[in-house]
């Protein structure tokens, strides 16, 4: 005699998916209910990568795996005559498999199921069932026990001095003075639906100091390297670990050409004074803009009229201003158009000198 089982039926409640990486999720169903169970409630969870169908009544020889590519295929039908009632598959039935895959089956109403792929859409089905073997029966497929979950995709992005390089490639940051510290910033970026986490950067070299941190998605971090260059072409490998799937790690090199600076050959190239000025209207203590006349006008160029063999700006650091009658004058400003670039720093009655010092003034060709 075939004895069959009830069915359960979805009755309320909603599935839910959390902890998702890359290649795992959490399927918890805890919220479900279904009515129609007979005796202790067991359930089978179907997982695919478009859609699920239903188990088929009659089968629970399952051997579930929560690790998605070992897990069995779902049956979803039967074809052929049993040759005795309480027969399974062993005995006359050929089953049909469909796509999902059996990644639960027990009493529990949680699992975490790994081995998925990266950036890949899932659908999963929660089902009960009654009874075991050829007197099995599933709840049919319904919408709220189940839902769809797509695993992440986090990826790393990479700006040296604001210029992009990619995975394994160069950024060249030129020629650069030998002794003189050099300072570059990478600029690390977040891409994807997931944040970088343990974004952990390296080099060769212990002038490099960069912390672990965590990016969040769509957003950057600046790590500030500070270099010490030597004479000749020299390179440094930086290596970002993380858990981004474009590099892992995410490496570049950095390099540069040091040299030596060459002497400035830094001139005046002309001048220009003003005369027959009307002093009396020109008192104050301190020079601006606005109340102040110009007298005289220089232009300064590095390397005279060809481009240095250095590449290298000329920094001035002070200019003395020859003139006579320097006791008379209360105050002077050194202008480039209408902003003010030095400010007196003391005048010399005896070599009648006005001595602006303590200079940062680049200039180069």
């Amino acid at each position: 005699k075939d004895i069959k089982m009830a069915t359960p039926v979805y009755s309320s409640g909603t599935a839910s998916v959390t902890g998702i990486t890359k290649t795992s999720a959490i399927i918890d169903f805890s919220g479900l209910s279904f009515t129609g169970i007979e005796g202790t409630p067991r359930y089978v969870v179907v997982l695919h990568t478009t859609t699920t169908g239903s188990p088929a009544d009659r089968y629970t020889s399952y051997t579930a795996s929560a690790a998605f590519g070992s897990a069995p295929s779902v049956v979803t039908s039967f074809t052929g005559t049993p040759t005795s009632s309480e027969s399974n598959l062993a005995t006359g039935l050929i089953a049909t498999t469909g796509a999902g895959k059996i990644v639960f089956l027990g009493e529990e109403k949680i699992v975490t199921v790994t081995g998925l792929s990266v950036n890949q859409s899932y659908t999963y089905s929660i089902h009960a069932f009654n009874g075991n073997t050829y007197t099995a029966t599933y709840s049919v497929k319904n919408a709220n026990a189940g839902g769809s979950f797509t695993t992440l995709n986090p990826t790393l992005s990479l700006a040296v001095n604001g210029n992009t390089v990619a995975a394994n490639g160069t950024a060249n940051l030129g020629n650069v003075e030998a002794g003189n510290s050099q300072n570059f910033t990478v600029r690390l970026s977040a891409n994807g639906n997931a944040s970088l986490v343990g974004v952990v950067v390296t080099a060769n070299s212990t002038s490099f100091v960069a912390p672990s941190t965590t990016i969040n998605s769509g957003q950057f971090t600046d790590v500030v390297f500070t270099v010490t260059p030597v004479l000749g072409v020299n390179s440094y490998t930086i290596s970002i670990a993380s858990d981004a799937t474009n590099a892992a790690p995410y490496a570049i090199t950095v390099s540069y050409t040091g040299i030596t600076s060459a002497v400035s050959q830094a001139q005046v190239l002309s001048t220009g004074y003003t005369s027959n000025i009307s002093y009396a209207n020109y008192q104050s203590a301190t020079t601006t803009n606005a109340n102040s006349i110009a007298v005289m006008n220089f232009s300064i160029t590095d390397d005279a009229v060809a481009v240095g063999s250095d590449n290298l700006p000329t920094v001035l650091n002070a200019i003395l201003v020859q003139t006579n009658n320097v006791a008379a004058i209360r105050d002077a400003g050194i202008y480039e158009g209408t902003t003010k670039l030095a400010s007196l720093s003391s005048k010399d009655g005896i070599n009648n000198r006005l001595n602006f010092t303590g200079l940062t003034l680049f200039n180069s060709r």
